[in-house]
């Protein structure tokens, strides 16, 4: 064996490890307990989900809800959604995204009728976030007001022809906590408490809870009409945050790392196909499988004269399967996240990897054009 193929060879290994990194079935949830003061830390491999679903009807008048939470992030993720909360309702799209994106908040409700592959509406308020730095967000949505965004008690974002609850279609799911349901999109920071609420609050409201958050703590909301979920986290240690309701419908934190949704080769929605993340995992992909195609491409010179338009198909097949069979691998561990996207970027870095190999050669007289 040459120091060719065992370069392939290692390269391969190296490329099944980052892969497959941690390779357990059953990882631990990483989601602790804040020990100096209420709350729950989230980081890579986090998770927790209520218990049971909430659920709210589609009539004009209780088409309402806010949500509260107090919150203070290690980071500002740039190459992926850092999901904060969502409700989960065996959709592949959330009826409600609360993330951080770079230094920002990002709010994403689903849209009743898709329109021209958009499956969300989405808004924001920049700056909200920022590493280091605690806030207490609240988002109000009702029919007559529209959709606010609070950043410590004052409003900062309003649309006044969105409501997270659609008339058609009803809002119901799985809180979930610290990533999206399927795993990925991880949150990294400190989660101090969240309230939900079955209407929406005023602008009063949201100051004079914020005031009493930062003074008493949460516990003295639980007289709030129409709450229907509060969870200060201040048990300090367990397996559960309790809800303060008289629904008792807690968030499970669960020993292993163990998203409610198992994707099968996802694929992005059309408005993520445009973002700045989606770009950097294009190039990542494209990077990584480069020197797959390259040196499979000399392998092959090595032992055979194919002819390059036959090496271009073959390598790129290679890649192509190599890709695959990863991509399925991965559904079955709860830390990975299984795309049909990186199937396809990882063939084409295969192929440019091909390309640079048929050009060097061609430069070095080894092979004609």
């Amino acid at each position: 064996m040459g120091k060719l193929e065992i370069l392939f060879g290692l390269l391969v290994l190296l490329m099944c490890y980052a892969a497959f990194y941690p390779f357990r079935f059953s990882p631990t949830n990483q989601v602790g307990w804040l020990q100096s003061e209420p709350g729950i830390q989230f980081t890579k491999r986090s998770i927790g989900y209520s218990e049971g679903s909430f659920s709210w009807e589609t009539e004009e008048l209780v088409r309402s809800i806010s949500i509260e939470f107090w919150i203070e992030p290690e980071n500002e993720p740039y190459n992926h959604l850092g999901h904060i909360l969502q409700f989960y309702d065996g959709q592949a799209t959330s009826p409600l995204v609360i993330a951080q994106w770079k230094s920002g908040l990002v709010l994403r409700s689903r849209l009743e009728e898709p329109n021209s592959g958009k499956r969300f509406w989405e808004m924001g308020v920049r700056e909200s976030l920022t590493a280091g730095q605690r806030h207490f967000i609240s988002v109000t949505s009702s029919p007559e007001e529209g959709t606010t965004i609070y950043v410590d008690g004052a409003p900062q974002n309003r649309l006044w022809n969105r409501t997270i609850i659609s008339e058609k279609i009803p809002f119901e799911g799985q809180l979930v906590l610290g990533c999206a349901s399927g795993g990925a999109g991880p949150f990294y920071g400190q989660l101090y408490g969240v309230g939900v609420y079955a209407r929406a609050l005023s602008e009063e409201e949201v100051a004079e809870h914020w005031n009493i958050v930062q003074e008493s703590g949460w516990r003295p909301l639980t007289g709030t009409a129409n709450l229907k979920a509060l969870y200060p986290m201040d048990e300090g240690g367990g397996n559960s945050v309790a809800d303060l309701t008289p629904s008792s419908n807690s968030i499970a934190l669960p020993e292993s790392f163990s998203p409610l949704r198992r994707g099968l080769l996802d694929l992005p929605n059309a408005q993520d196909r445009t973002s700045a993340w989606f770009f950097n995992d294009f190039i990542r992909n494209l990077a990584g499988f480069l020197p797959f195609g390259l040196l499979l491409t000399l392998l092959a010179r090595k032992e055979r004269q194919f002819p390059a338009r036959s090496l271009i198909v073959l390598v790129t097949l290679a890649g192509f399967g190599l890709s695959m069979a990863i991509e399925l691998i991965q559904v079955a561990l709860p830390a990975r996240h299984s795309s049909l996207t990186d199937v396809v970027f990882n063939a084409a870095g295969a192929m440019l990897g091909v390309l640079c190999a048929l050009f060097w050669l061609q430069r070095s007289g080894q092979t004609k054009p």
